[in-house]
């Protein structure tokens, strides 16, 4: 998976667990953060002394990452599960046992590679469910009806892509 959807997956899952601000970014944080194993990552950019002693989808990609990451901070934690369950879904999966050498992966992902048209769906079902879960939260803040409802989504749709494009 790309750095867009693993950021996506960590924000999401925040914000359908009612994060604030800040617990929206640690998890974000902590989806990006299993892949300081590659120096081509978001986050392994910034940290290639990493990306040259860890093999990609090795320990930080394992549940002693995991575990480690939610004793820091539950956030950070959530957003490392969102990272692993989202690598599990492509056919490279992942040594989530590491050091154990046997990668594991979800049964039906043997055909899905990362950039796929399964990624872009589920990048574009993530904001979705984001816009919709803000809305929700809001407790009625906004009254519309449904017209005025998918206008207000489609502008601010296009404002968030727009933003996320801009980030990455």
């Amino acid at each position: 998976m790309t750095g867009k959807t693993h950021a996506l997956a960590g924000a999401c899952a925040a914000l359908a667990l009612h994060g604030t601000g800040a617990e929206v970014v640690m998890a974000t944080f902590g989806a990006l953060l299993p892949d300081i194993d590659t120096a081509q990552s978001i986050v392994g950019k910034h940290a290639k002394t990493f990306a040259k002693l860890l093999p990609h989808r090795g320990p930080t990609h394992s549940i002693l990452m995991l575990v480690l990451s939610i004793f820091v901070n539950p956030w950070l934690g959530l957003g490392v599960l969102t990272h692993i369950i989202l690598d599990m879904m492509t056919a490279k999966g992942l040594k989530l046992f590491w050091p154990w050498d046997k990668k594991l992966r979800f049964p039906l992902a043997k055909r899905n590679t990362n950039q796929g048209v399964f990624e872009q769906v589920l990048q574009l079902g993530m904001l979705i469910a984001s816009v919709v879960i803000c809305i929700k939260s809001m407790n009625g803040f906004f009254s519309f009806d449904l017209l005025d409802g998918f206008e207000w989504f489609t502008l601010w749709f296009h404002k968030l892509r727009d933003f996320i494009t801009d980030i990455f």
